[in-house]
């Protein structure tokens, strides 16, 4: 009986250790072929953040932001920062015909503009609010997406501080309809 035991716990030992060494084996071997592939491995990082979108993906809506800039994913709403401050952001809104029940507390409309090419209705706004105390007025650019068959209204926005109008009309254009 001792000796089935013995028997019995040898082999678990000599198989666990053959399936560690082929799983570090196989870890090994896997290495260098996905660096080799990287393209990565051929450029510089930096060049590889400016090239390389960053799909942000709603549920109706997708959007390709530049590849330094993070998202913070919600189920309808997504945060965008780079370098850890926060620089715009998705929202999936209410449907509206117009931008006037859509905008922010506080916001006051400086231009509008409908823009064309893209697969949907979309207006762009300028807004000025006035966030009161020290930080005083602030603007942002709001791009909004209107899906009527979906029933919702993108808001695609930016801290224009933060932001150039060019590269959030840039961003604007990437969006996709699912």
């Amino acid at each position: 009986m001792k000796s089935r035991f013995a028997l019995l716990l040898v082999c678990t030992l000599l198989v666990t250790i053959a399936a560690c060494s082929t799983a570090a084996s196989n870890k090994e071997n896997a290495a260098p072929s996905a660096s080799a592939s990287s393209p990565a491995a051929t450029s510089s990082p930096s060049a590889e953040t400016k090239e390389t979108p960053n799909p942000v993906n709603a549920r109706y809506l997708s959007v390709n932001l530049p590849a330094d800039w993070t998202s913070l994913n919600g189920e309808e709403s997504f945060g965008f920062q780079r370098d850890g401050v926060p620089i715009g952001g998705l929202d999936g809104l209410g449907y509206s015909d117009t931008i006037d029940g859509l905008l922010p507390n506080g916001a006051n409309v400086d231009s509008k503009e409908e823009l064309t090419g893209l697969p949907v209705k979309t207006v762009m706004a300028k807004l000025s609010m006035d966030d009161g105390g020290s930080a005083g007025k602030r603007q942002e650019y709001h791009f909004y997406f209107f899906l009527q068959e979906k029933n919702v209204v993108y808001d695609l926005r930016f801290d224009a501080g933060l932001v150039k109008e060019s590269d959030s009309r840039a961003i604007a254009m990437s969006v996709t309809v699912k």
